[in-house]
């Protein structure tokens, strides 16, 4: 082909009228359109051309709407994101596709249980310590935090008194003993 054949590039023998416009920038068939042949055709046979989100059109597992496989790097559902689920408890951050409020740690993920004194919304649903009675955390009972009513101060005060009170029998006990 000549310039004045169709050829919009007679300097590069790839670009001419009978050639595949691929996914390279260069509108390779002289035609004014560019890359359209790769963003219309199904290179490897999965359904979906890259024009109609196919982010891998070499790999037939990557499409749009494939099952992404968590943890192995690969964003098979061509959403951006590979579902990396750091904590290992099955549901990734919502930047890795999941539903995690908290990808650090395994304890918390929608539908987890409560836990009392982790000071976590273990069941992401906005409520830290729900369920939880203040002294069960050992947090002070307010309004803000989801636990129970009672103030731990009671609680408190009478365990370290009987704390103290238990380490001055073993002393009195102790030196009892000795001097007998």
């Amino acid at each position: 082909f000549t310039d004045t054949g169709g050829d919009c590039d007679d300097t590069n023998a790839a670009t001419n009228p009978d050639a595949v416009d691929t996914l390279d920038g260069v509108d390779s068939d002289c035609d004014g359109t560019t890359d359209q042949d790769a963003l219309a055709v199904d290179a490897d046979g999965d359904g979906q051309t890259i024009g109609q989100g196919d982010c891998d059109d070499g790999n037939p597992a990557t499409y749009t709407g494939a099952v992404d496989t968590p943890d192995d790097f690969i964003d098979q559902d061509c959403s951006g994101t590979d579902n990396y689920d750091a904590d290992r408890d099955g549901d990734p951050s919502p930047a890795s596709g999941g539903t995690d409020c908290d990808d650090t740690r395994s304890t918390v993920y929608p539908g987890a249980a409560e836990l009392c004194g982790d000071n976590a919304d273990n069941d992401c649903d906005g409520a830290f310590e729900e369920d939880c009675e203040a002294e069960d955390v050992g947090l002070p009972a307010d309004t803000t935090c989801g636990c129970g009513t009672s103030s731990p101060g009671g609680s408190v005060a009478i365990a370290l008194a009987a704390l103290v009170t238990l380490g001055v029998r073993r002393r009195r006990d102790g030196s009892r003993v000795s001097n007998s």
